[in-house]
This record gives C-alpha cells, structure tokens and sequence, in this order.
C-alpha cells in the first residue's frame, strides 16, 4: 500500500589541472529522497511533547488519517483504549498535528523531507618527479546511504489501526463432531472497550519523524609507486565517518534500573515496549593500507594486500539484525554511549596474498619443451592460489539475568579484570573475570544497576587459510581446449574456530565448541571450444 516514493540526484563534476604535475577534481552532488506514503493514510508515528522520564503526557502518537479520523480517535468511544489511565488522549489531534508541522504531504509521510543532502567532493593528483614512477594521491567527499524506508512500511502495524489483544480459549473436553464444529461469534474486542489500553499492548513500531538519510565522510591520502618494470607498491591511509547511522531501538521505552513494575518507570509511562527508528547512530574506521602487485611476466603473478584498521561504532546495524556474535541490541538504550566500542567486523589486521605461478615445463617453457611424453606429462601445469591471515573479531561477555530489571535482553556482566585467558579451545578467556555475585547482591537488595563490563572487548579467534589449485591445460587442437583442474579449499585443514561460549553462568564458558568448514577437494574438466 505504500506508494509515491522516489530518489532523485543531481551532480557536477570538473578536473583542473593546475600545473603539469598537479591535477584537482572538484564535485558537488545533491540527492532528493520523498518518503511514500500510504494509500489508506494508515500510518502512525510517536512524537516526544516532553523530556524522557518527566511522567505522563510526554509523548504523542501522531497519525496520517484525514482530519475527521483522526479527531474521532480521541471522542469515538471505540477508540478508548487510546487514552491514558487518567482521560488523556494519546492521539495528537489535527490542529495539534498541524502545529507540530505535519501538514500537506508530510501529514502523510509523517517524516520530515530533509533537503539539505549536499555532498562535496574533492581529489587530488600530484607528481612529484617528471616521471609517472610516483604519484601521490589524496581525497575527501560525502556520501548518502539510501535511508532504510523499509521499517516506514511496518508503521501501519500499529496500535491505533491494529490493535492487538491475546485471547485465551479454554482447553476442555472436545465437543462432538456430531454436532458440528462450534464457532466463536464473540467480539473479542467488545466494540472497542475490550482492546487493552496502549500500556498493556504489543511492540509498536515507529520511525521518527525527524529520521534523515545516513551518510559517510571519507577522507584519504595514498602514494603509488612503480618500483620496476613489473613491481609496484601502494600505500595508503583510509578514514571513514558514518553519521545519522538509522538505529531500530528495540526498548526504546527501556526504564532506568530500579525495583518493581516497569511500566510506572519508563520514559513514556503512557506506553508500553516500543520498537523507534531513529537516526543517532554513528561510527568510526581508521585504516593503513599497503598493496604489493606483480604483473604477469616469467611465468608469475602476484597480489599482496594488508590492511590495519580499526572500527569503533555504538550500534550494529538495526539492533536485533547485527546478526552472528553482534549483540546489536543495546544494555541501555537511555545511554547508547555505553554500547559504543570495537564493531563487530573490527579485524585489526588482515594479510591476503595470491598468486598464480606456471611451471616451467613443456611446451613453450624454459624446460621440457621438445615435447614427447615428459611435455604430456609435466608440460602446461599452473598453481594457484589465496593466504589468508586475520586477527579475530570482538566479543562480549554476557548473562541471562536481568540484574537491571529494566526488561533489556542484553545483560553484561562486571569485569575485575582483563578477561585475556589463555586462548586455547577449553579456556580462550579468563572467566573469573566477570563475575555477577555483587549484580545478584545488588538487585536482592533493591539497587539493580547494569555491569560494568564493556561491549566488544575480548577477541576471538584468529582467520589462517589456504586455498590452492592446481591446473593443466591440454591442447586438442588449435580451437579446442581442455583443462583439468584440481581444486583444495583449506588446503592444510587447519580449524577455523568460531567465537567461544560467553554466558557467564554455563559450564562451557569460556570454551570453544565449533569450528569452520574443514578442508574441501573438488576436480573438474573444462572444454573450450
């Protein structure tokens, strides 16, 4: 039902050559993004009238139905269970609505269109000899990301157009087939005034009003040079700054810890769990880069590649989509500082070499090469193949408790000390690092806090790996060509391991239980023609 989006952009670009060994490129583009909108105007979002935490009446839902329905939301009886324990109405009427801004197309959309999305670029290219054997290079630009409007399109599930309700039916004696089978005619929802008010309802998701497209400023500085005929090597450093970074917060209506019932707690007290869509992610990456190449010549080729860097954000993609060892979802969602730490693909070092080498032998090569049954044999063969090496990617240490009582599902523990073990497959870290006695001690006694331990701060396992094949080339005839090949994935069968158990409580922690995919051989023919 979502229609009328659409993504525009306009840019110019132009190269000036400021001397004959100085060349700049200078660009501006700018990108339109329209948000849809929805053909029964179902959309809902929620608006903060107040600070967090300051009581009842600080938040809003504002809707895009038309004018008459959505003031019939809050004199409508149907509709009460949009009203808060005390009378108010939850629903922003249509003279509220319009105050706020939401009028014409964004009464619709219910997102702000953002218009200020320029994105400069700029390069450079200087030589500092006569000659093109070294060449230094630099540059600087912004670049959008397409703003993920898919979470916009679940925001007609909501509370306001489809409430939800849990209906338990009895479970007794079946009744006879004879008889038929009976049907339920009950409305459930009693007209209206059986739908459970907004504090007692199921997850709504909303995405703010003021969500805007993320973007990355990019910045580097690289010099290449040829260092003989066949040889070159380039060098460089490589940053990266993510901003307005769209963040699904899953507890968005997250309580501070404390004792008793949530809900009188939370930020919103008028609502219940809310999943919010917001852009105030952010992230960081730093990076030296050094390339090795070898053209092709006597008989090799070669590619080396290594890379340092560092990766820093405070949140996952959307939480609860980080996926693999993540943990996207926040400790505290009032406080998304405390999440900010190692991303979750921080490798900080990684070496990749490949090559392809042919023998020397045969038929055009420097040995062997009369033919016979030694050029048969030994003659046409190539090797190939990818090194890898990779620092591991970081790791939290977690429980299962709640010790915050704040409802969150993501509850680290304390941490006495580094946590660094002895990196084997029944201790990689050292367990007794974080413990949760004084959690437990706190939350008995009525003052739950969160751990103090830290998102991302141990490393996994590290990445070894080769991968080699080995081919022969057969000529047919002139036009047909067939070629063998022998392939060996994980050549040496080394045990790729996957990140260890981090449950503080289970046995197994600290332990690695699983590994990657063991070495993997496969032949194959190919014909050529």
């Amino acid at each position: 039902n979502q229609v009328g989006g659409g993504f525009w952009s306009w840019y110019a670009q132009d190269d000036f050559k400021v001397s004959s060994n100085l060349s700049i490129n200078i660009g501006l583009r700018y990108e339109y993004r329209r948000p849809a909108v929805d053909k029964g105007n179902n959309y809902v979002t929620f608006l903060q009238t107040g600070p967090k935490f300051s009581g009842p009446g600080n938040g809003l839902l504002v809707t895009a139905a038309d004018d008459q329905l959505n003031d019939s939301f809050c004199t409508d009886p149907f509709y009460s269970y949009l009203k808060s324990s005390d009378g108010r109405c939850l629903v922003a009427t249509s003279a509220q609505r319009a105050a706020l801004g939401f009028t014409d197309r964004t009464q619709r959309t219910l997102i702000f269109t953002d218009k200020r999305n320029f994105a400069p670029r700029f390069g450079l290219t200087w030589r500092p000899t006569t000659s093109d054997k070294l060449i230094v290079r630099g540059g600087y630009g912004i670049f959008y990301d397409l703003a993920n409007f898919n979470n916009q399109h679940f925001v007609d599930n909501n509370p306001v157009f489809s409430p939800s309700q849990l209906y338990d039916t009895a479970v007794g004696s079946p009744p006879p087939l004879t008889n038929g089978v009976p049907t339920t005619t009950a409305n459930i929802f009693a007209g209206g005034g059986g739908v459970p008010p907004l504090v007692n309802q199921f997850v709504s998701l909303y995405v703010s009003p003021n969500y805007r497209a993320p973007y990355f400023q990019q910045w580097s500085f690289g010099i290449s040079s040829q260092l003989s005929t066949n040889w070159a090597l380039d060098v460089n450093y490589i940053g990266t700054r993510g901003l307005r970074l769209g963040n699904l917060h899953l507890f968005a209506n997250q309580p501070y810890p404390g004792v008793g019932d949530l809900q009188p707690r939370r930020p919103y007290p008028d609502f219940n769990i809310m999943l919010f869509t917001t852009p105030d992610s952010s992230s960081k990456y730093n990076s030296f880069q050094m390339k090795v190449n070898k053209r092709f010549s006597n008989g090799l080729s070669f590619l080396g590649a290594y890379t340092f860097a560092h990766s820093i954000n405070d949140n996952e993609g959307d939480e609860g989509f980080g996926g693999g060892q993540g943990n996207a979802a926040p400790q505290d969602d009032n406080n998304l500082q405390l999440d900010r730490g190692r991303a979750v693909n921080d490798a900080r070092q990684r070496l990749v070499l490949s090559y392809i080498y042919e023998l020397p032998f045969g038929s055009g090569r420097r040995f062997l090469n009369k033919g016979g049954a030694a050029n048969v044999i030994l003659g046409g063969w190539q090797v190939s193949g990818i090194t890898s090496y990779q620092s591991g990617f970081p790791f939290s240490v977690l429980s299962s408790q709640d010790f915050s009582n704040t409802g969150t599902q993501v509850h680290r523990s304390d941490r006495t000390c580094t946590g660094v073990g002895q990196k084997t497959v029944d201790s990689w870290f050292d367990a007794s690092c974080f413990p949760i006695d004084s959690l437990q001690t706190a939350l008995a006694s009525g003052a739950p806090r969160f751990g103090n331990s830290g998102r991302n701060i141990l490393t996994g396992p590290a990445l070894h790996n080769w991968d080699l094949a080995f081919l022969k080339n057969f000529s047919i005839t002139e036009q047909i060509k067939l070629q063998f090949r022998a392939e060996f994935f994980n050549t040496f069968n080394f045990a790729q391991f996957r990140p260890p158990n981090v449950n503080v409580g289970d046995p197994n922690i600290g332990k690695i239980s699983s590994a990657g995919e063991p070495r993997d051989i496969q032949f194959g023919l190919k014909l050529s023609f």
